[in-house]
């Protein structure tokens, strides 16, 4: 089965979880899917986008797993 995820809505609606990570704090933000589907961002594309550190304002990287997985194991 093949399964093509491209918005906030397919990483949610496949099983999956998006974590924003900070490799200069080394830190791993969960970003809440369901809230922001609910504020009608749900079609937004995280592709070619890189989150920013709140903290230290660095770019991160996305991370994408299943959930119930830890981190480094999906």
């Amino acid at each position: 089965m093949l399964i093509q995820i491209k918005t906030l809505r397919d990483i949610h609606e496949n099983g999956y979880i998006l974590e924003a990570h900070c490799i200069a704090c080394l830190r791993f933000i969960p970003v809440d899917l369901e809230e922001m589907i609910a504020e009608g961002k749900g079609d937004r594309s995280f592709i070619g986008k890189k989150p920013k550190c709140q903290e230290c304002g660095q770019e991160g990287e996305w991370q994408i797993r299943p959930k119930g997985t830890a981190i480094g194991t999906g």
